[in-house]
Parts: C-alpha cells; sequence; structure tokens
C-alpha cells in the first residue's frame, strides 16, 4: 500500500489549458519536437501532456524556463500571464546519453573490425587451401 499508480487512461489531448481561460493551437508535435501557441485570457497554467523526462528543453517565446511538474504524472506546467504565447519542447541529448552513443559506436566498430578481420583470415585460408 502506499504506491502510486498511473490513471488508467493518458491525459486529454497534447495539451491543455489547466486553470485560467484561453485557446491553444498545436502547431507540431512529434517524438523531440512540439509547439504550441496558447493564448490567455487571465491568467493560468499550461500543460503540455508528455511525460517529464532530463533531456526536454522547454521555451516560452524563445525563452528558456523550468517547468512546474504536475503532482500525479509529473507533466510539465507553465504558469502564463494574458497573452500570446509560442510554447515550445525540444528533446535533446544529455551528456550521459551522448557519452553511451559514442560508447555503442565505439564497440560497433570494434565489433565489425573483428568479424571483418575474421572474414578475410578465412578467404585467404580458403583460397590457399583451393589452390
Amino acid at each position: 500500500k502506499g504506491e502510486k499508480l498511473p490513471p488508467p487512461n493518458p491525459p486529454d489531448g497534447d495539451a491543455k489549458i489547466v486553470s485560467g481561460s484561453g485557446q491553444l493551437s498545436k502547431v507540431l508535435k512529434n517524438s523531440i519536437k512540439q509547439e504550441y501557441f496558447v493564448k490567455i485570457e487571465e491568467k493560468g497554467v499550461f500543460q503540455i501532456n508528455t511525460f517529464y523526462f532530463p533531456g526536454w528543453v522547454y521555451k516560452v517565446e524563445g525563452k528558456k524556463v523550468e517547468p512546474i511538474l504536475e503532482k500525479e504524472l509529473g507533466l510539465p506546467q507553465f504558469n502564463l500571464d494574458p497573452g500570446e504565447y509560442k510554447v515550445t519542447a525540444n528533446f535533446t541529448n544529455t551528456p550521459v546519453r551522448n557519452a553511451g552513443n559514442l560508447l555503442s559506436l565505439v564497440s560497433w566498430m570494434i565489433l565489425l573490425s573483428i568479424s571483418g578481420y575474421n572474414f578475410k583470415k578465412k578467404l585467404i585460408i580458403f583460397k590457399y587451401e583451393k589452390d
């Protein structure tokens, strides 16, 4: 007991205005970038319904901002005053992810080099035995 399970249904839509009033329109959404135009009529909270994970960078009107993470699911939220805003979220690599990618690349290069060397060695032996 005490464990919190996620709700059975995912959050509604790609984004929403949690409090206050206004309108929003989705401009772009894919696995690494999201862009929304938000018009807030009275001070409110805007939420992007994509789980927060290290590497997401959020900007409001081109300025980097740190989100407030919603308590239940950790969804990023932003306090906005009345006005019109362009809100973007970009997924970027973290230093740990970059190190992992480099390690994977080096491992593949070593594996392919060893495989190529063994193939070449067997090919030479096969040619020698054929003659």
